[in-house]
């Protein structure tokens, strides 16, 4: 698979190593709090306020980025905190997402963060319950091989690649994928165009020239790569071989955090 991207300011070349690949383990959850609704102004003390337990959670989120490991991501929001200003509310929701590129790291990340929303619950006197929101996604595990074959077909297609640059910060599905198969998941520029990612410009560039040129290198290049391993007896034999030496059903196997 391969992504397109603009070029980063301390790039040599044009385009970035499939060498270099990096993407997070995620785990998207949504936490719910449940409390007990009553008039705000005239009966606060029958209400228990499922918002506040969503606050002090966030709260003692914000206190733990600074003990988690270097390297690691955390987001979160209230995506439904109450309906009036007169009224307690009774249930409040928080969307979360973590990252990591250690799998240990990121799964041990997760039970710390759902201390915090527990905290929540317990200051308050709120009950919570937390539920996935997507399925989770291991970090890519780029194939040396692969990776170098298409850098040097990448190369041929005229493209400069820049060896030292790593790129990381994102996730993917293909992360599951790379986990069991052999796998690349290079990033390929459109050069000479600047923007952050998820931006409304980054739309706009992706349907430019430079895109449609890069389009085209991204997909003779990984053609070319294919052949290259179709051709080669030795590399072929080793693919095979560790095809018959997963495990029956790793392909089917779920990940989780």
């Amino acid at each position: 698979m391969v992504h397109g991207m603009t070029a980063s300011p301390d790039m040599t070349g044009d385009s970035h190593s499939a060498k270099g690949m990096k993407s997070t383990a995620v785990d998207r959850f949504q936490v719910v709090y449940t409390g007990h609704t009553s008039h705000a102004a005239a009966a606060p003390e029958l209400g228990i306020n499922a918002s506040n337990a969503a606050v002090l959670a966030l709260n003692a989120l914000a206190m733990l980025r600074q003990q988690l490991p270097k390297e690691t991501n955390m987001n979160a929001f209230i995506s439904l905190g109450g309906e009036a200003t007169n009224i307690i509310p009774e249930r409040t929701v928080v969307q979360v997402e973590l990252r990591a590129y250690d799998l240990g790291i990121w799964r041990d990340m997760k039970k710390k963060v759902l201390n915090c929303f527990e905290a929540g619950a317990v200051a308050t006197g709120c009950s919570w319950e937390w539920e996935s929101t997507e399925h989770p996604y291991a970090p890519v595990v780029s194939d040396e091989v692969l990776a170098g074959l298409w850098d040097e077909n990448f190369a041929q297609r005229g493209r400069t690649i820049d060896p030292e640059v790593r790129l990381g910060g994102g996730s993917t599905d293909m992360g599951n994928v790379s986990q069991v198969v052999p796998a690349i998941h290079p990033l390929q520029t459109f050069r000479g165009k600047q923007s952050p990612p998820h931006n409304p410009a980054f739309t706009e560039i992706a349907a430019s020239p430079e895109a449609d040129d890069a389009i085209i290198d991204g997909a003779v290049t990984m053609a070319a790569t294919v052949v290259d391993v179709a051709l080669n007896a030795d590399l072929r034999a080793d693919f095979q071989r560790r095809k018959a030496e997963r495990p029956t059903g790793a392909t089917q196997a779920k990940f989780s955090a």
